[in-house]
């Protein structure tokens, strides 16, 4: 008697679903009680050609972006190499702030669907607010209608950046307002 077939489009959906789900709230309760380093390559200043930095980036932990480097080369960096060693020479718990920065990023990465980006559409997010620190949400709309949230620093340089799909545009909305009162 043969298996039953599961339908294609099912299980592809359903994959695509599990790792499209944020973990990063599980991950940070590791990292508050386990050291942490982690090591994330760029090619183009938001990934390094399979996943974007800010997928990488988690409260509590001690993080090395490491340019020019592609995702399948960071294993066998000499430099990243030095890096684990000397972490793991002295291992320590990574002290975050608790500045209106780390607030908002935080307070973005808990909002409904909302997924990773690179910083590649950074430059063309308009500014939406500007807090009285300096620091900047800007928000950018692809072709497609997809928003894009970002948060830069004073400086100008882009500390966050995530979207989400259609299907949490109003919940992204929301959060963009209530982080101007942050």
């Amino acid at each position: 008697m043969p298996e039953p077939s599961i339908p294609l489009v099912s299980w592809g959906l359903g994959i695509a679903q599990e790792l499209g789900r944020s973990r990063q709230y599980l991950a940070e309760k590791i990292t508050q009680t386990v050291p942490t380093l982690v090591i994330a390559g760029s090619l183009n200043n938001g990934g390094d050609g399979v996943i974007p930095i800010e997928s990488t980036k988690l409260n509590y932990t001690h993080f090395y972006q490491r340019d020019n480097v592609r995702h399948q080369d960071l294993v066998i960096d000499p430099i990243v190499s030095e890096k684990i060693k000397a972490f793991f020479a002295n291992p320590s718990l990574a002290i975050t702030q608790n500045s209106r920065l780390t607030r908002l990023i935080e307070h973005f990465q808990h909002v409904e669907g909302m997924t990773p980006a690179d910083e590649r559409d950074f430059p063309k997010a308009k500014i939406q607010h500007t807090f009285p620190d300096g620091l900047t949400l800007r928000e950018w709309v692809n072709p497609v209608g997809v928003r894009h949230i970002f948060v830069a620093d004073v400086a100008g340089h882009c500390q966050f950046s995530g979207f989400t799909g259609w299907i949490h545009d109003k919940a992204l909305q929301r959060a963009i307002t209530i982080a101007q009162t942050l």
